[in-house]
């Protein structure tokens, strides 16, 4: 029997194609988010930062990869967060991003950073509703864990 091989991007296509949730698809869990986002985390060797778009009755308006950045930080800005959620007139956002050294707990700079935008987003009346890290290993909410 020959098996032929199959590549990284093949396999990520599959996996979005199963569990990637489609525009219009409703929020709410966590676990939903992380699955959701696996595909877009999958085999990278940097730091992405990720925007997920929701509507007044949170369902996923887009998915967006907003910023990349190296193996251990990503340079975010939040007015660009919040220039994307008027622009796609989101009522809240869902905000995350990967820790290529597969550790789930957020650093100083995850915590603040996340303040900082969900600061940014009130000011137009857009909810932040949650901030995950997701890992090969696991994710972790700060919704879950009361960071936010």
């Amino acid at each position: 029997m020959i098996l032929s091989q199959v590549s990284d991007s093949e396999i990520i296509s599959e996996y979005k194609k199963r569990f990637e949730l489609k525009v219009g698809s409703r929020l709410s869990k966590s676990e939903d988010v992380a699955n959701h986002l696996r595909g877009y985390f999958e085999h990278r060797d940097r730091e992405q930062f990720i925007v997920i778009l929701l509507n007044a009755d949170n369902c996923i308006i887009d998915t967006v990869p907003l910023f990349t950045g190296t193996l251990t930080s990503s340079n975010v800005f939040p007015r660009e967060i919040v220039k994307l959620a008027l622009m796609r007139e989101a009522g809240a956002v869902i905000l995350a991003h990967n820790h290529p050294s597969a550790s789930i707990t957020p650093s100083q700079c995850d915590i603040r950073i996340t303040e900082m935008i969900r600061k940014a987003c009130k000011l137009v009346d857009v909810d932040v509703l949650d901030h995950l890290i997701v890992t090969i290993s696991g994710y972790m909410s700060f919704a879950d864990r009361g960071l936010l």
